[in-house]
């Protein structure tokens, strides 16, 4: 046989080899655990108590720690992907109704973790706190005046 028929013919074993080679390798950069809740948790053992709140964010609760965080790196504390607004926005995009002739300023700010909490809650909407609890926790006159009010609205 020549060898440019040998040549030829390990040329072709090669490509037909190729695929099923490139399948059995590993990616060197992949996640050794392909579970992200599983993976978070083998280091973040404490947070499995947040997990068991009543109101789980969708995101923590499909495991999608990544969404929000980087595992690796980042600009911003505790490894998040953007400013907390920035992040929100991102699946919350139209909490803000387009031509809106008022926003509540924390809202305006981007600061949605100044009354929910990012991960899970025991309020609805994972709020920090119930009701006029969370209002008064900032607004603190107007609690002081809802309390010294002869007559309060229902």
């Amino acid at each position: 046989m020549s060898s440019r028929l040998k040549l030829s013919l390990l040329v072709v074993v090669l490509l037909l080899a190729g695929p099923s080679v490139a399948r059995t390798q590993q990616n060197p950069y992949r996640l050794k655990e392909t579970d992200q809740r599983k993976l978070c948790l083998s280091c973040h053992a404490d947070f499995e108590a947040t997990l068991k709140k009543r109101y789980v964010h969708t995101a923590v609760q499909s495991g999608e720690c990544s969404g929000c965080h980087s595992p690796h790196v980042s600009s911003h504390g505790k490894l998040l992907e953007g400013t907390p607004g920035q992040i929100c926005a991102t699946c919350h995009d139209g909490v803000v109704p387009a031509g809106a002739r008022s926003t509540h300023q924390v809202v305006a700010d981007g600061e949605c973790s100044n009354c929910h909490d990012p991960h899970a809650s025991d309020n609805p909407s994972v709020l920090l706190a119930r009701g006029n609890e969370l209002c008064v926790s900032c607004h603190k006159d107007v609690g002081d005046a809802i309390a010294k009010a002869k007559f309060s609205h229902s």
